[in-house]
Parts: C-alpha cells; structure tokens; sequence
C-alpha cells in the first residue's frame, strides 16, 4: 500500500509539474468556452466569447489611490467615477467614456469638454481701440501713424508726457474662462518716434463684478515698460487682477491711461496705443450654462 501511495503521489507530482510547465512556457493563455476555438497568436491572453464579457479589478476611488507603487499601465474600474482608469507612470488618469468618440477626421463630444488640473490653457480677451471710449477729461490724440508718402494712412491713439490721458471700454468674462483665476492685462504700444529712450508707465483702472452683483470702488495697477529706440511693438505687463469669487459673464468697467506723473515714466514723448487685452485660464470650451 505504501508503494502505491508512493507512486501515485509521484505521478501527481509529474502530472502538475508537466502541466504548470506547459503554461509557463506557453505563447498564448486562451480563455474560452468554445473548445474549437484557436487562440490568437500574437496575443499573450486571448479572451473569446460571444455571451459574456470580462471584469477587470472594481474599485473604490480611495482603494484605487490607496494601490501601492501602481505599474505603469495598471488599469482598474473606479465604481465611484463610474470609468475606467489607468496609471501613466506618475497619475491615475480616466479613460474616455461613451461622450466621446473620434475619427481619423474629427473628435466629437457630447458632453462639455473641461480642462483640469495641470491641463493649463490660455488665452487673450482682446479689447481693439476701436473698443474703447474718449469722453475722459484728458482724451488721447487720434493722429497719423503710417502711410506710404502719398495716401492718407493709418491713425492711432497718441498718449503725451505731459497728461494723463485716459480711454475707457468694458469687457465681459467669457463662459470658457476658468472661474475663479486671475486675470494678466496687458498694454501693447508702440513709440511715435524713433531713438526714444526711458521708460513708460501704463495703468488700468477697474470695477468688477458678477451677474446680480454691485460695482464697488476700482482699483488701480500700473506697469512699466522700457521705450524701445525703434518702432517696435511692445507690450507691458499690468500686474495681475485677483479672480478669486469672479465668475463668468462678469463685467469689468475699465480706464486705460498712461501715467504720466508717475516718477517712472520718463519718457518724454507721445506713445501710440495698440490694444489692451487679458490673458486668461481656459477650463472649457464653454458652459452648459447659458449665464
């Protein structure tokens, strides 16, 4: 009896040695309940069937973050996100849903399209002269800028060292800025003469507020530029505007001027106003809100 039990647990042993062996060096693993189905060579793991679909590892969102040191490539289901995730070597990124779909000619969504975390995307709400108003008390000089020696020209807003001159515009939000984040204006002009040297210093002066929302005081920034000794167009920095509870389709009211009786603005002649526009965050594409 011993040497029967002896044996059969040899052939035991042989029989899973033989049979692990096998898998270990096989080239493909099919899963399947079709026992004439061939599996796909090229694949490791061949999955096929007709009526029934395969579950990857479901997880809560704090058991998927709580996954120590994830491979590159690991792929879960967050039952909390209701998606599929997968781990790109440095974060969990979600994977597209059924909202969207592309094409080798486009990509369409059904859905608003947001930009998050560090998927920063600027852009520039532009405000042309034509945009603005002169009804201050020390409005700019409209004057030739350029032409070709024998037409008329083309004019733009001259601002003097002497005053400060000032035009007005307001601007609204629009729906594809990302609530809540500042805005950086900006100044772009150019010198009415070459060979100028010194700085200049622009301001904005501004109200802001939300729909259903008073107007409070303004507030005032300023920057300084160096004069370029050609006729370059050159931008200058206005500091940052604080977006912080600001939502879109707020309005700013706003007075751009130059500041000439700044001490830092010693440039001693007439600068020509180009635009004023606002950089600003995108965390869309636009809203499903209509305000």
């Amino acid at each position: 009896m011993k040497s029967n039990y002896a044996l059969l647990k040899a052939a035991s042993l042989l029989l899973i040695f033989i049979i692990y062996s096998g898998i270990n060096h096989a080239q493909t693993v099919s899963v399947t309940d079709d026992e004439s189905y061939s599996p796909e060579t090229s694949a490791m793991l061949d999955v096929k069937s007709t009526d029934k679909g395969m579950l990857i590892p479901r997880v809560s969102t704090t058991e998927r973050d709580a996954i120590s040191s994830p491979a590159e490539g690991l792929f879960v289901y967050d039952t909390d996100e209701k998606c599929f995730y997968f781990y790109n070597g440095t974060a969990w990124v979600d994977m597209p849903t059924k909202n969207a779909r592309s094409t080798e000619d486009s990509f369409t969504i059904s859905k608003q399209l947001v930009f998050e975390d560090d998927a920063v995307v600027w852009d520039d709400m532009r405000v042309p002269v034509t945009a603005t108003a002169n009804y201050g008390a020390n409005p700019p000089i409209l004057y030739p800028f350029a032409n070709t020696g024998g037409t008329q020209g083309v004019y733009l807003w001259y601002f003097g060292p002497d005053d400060d001159m000032e035009l007005f515009f307001t601007v609204q939000l629009p729906h594809k800025w990302k609530e809540g984040t500042d805005l950086e204006p900006h100044v772009h002009w150019t010198p009415y003469v070459s060979g100028g040297s010194g700085n200049i210093v622009w301001g904005l002066e501004y109200t802001w507020a939300n729909v259903n929302q008073d107007f409070t005081t303004t507030t005032v920034t300023t920057g300084t530029d160096a004069v370029p000794s050609s006729y370059t167009h050159s931008i200058c920095d206005l500091g940052t505007l604080d977006g912080s509870g600001r939502e879109f389709s707020s309005m700013l009211i706003c007075r751009v001027f130059r500041d000439a009786d700044n001490p830092a603005d010693t440039y001693n002649n007439y600068a020509c106003l180009l635009e004023i526009d606002f950089h600003f965050q995108i965390s869309s594409l636009g809203t499903t809100s209509e305000y």
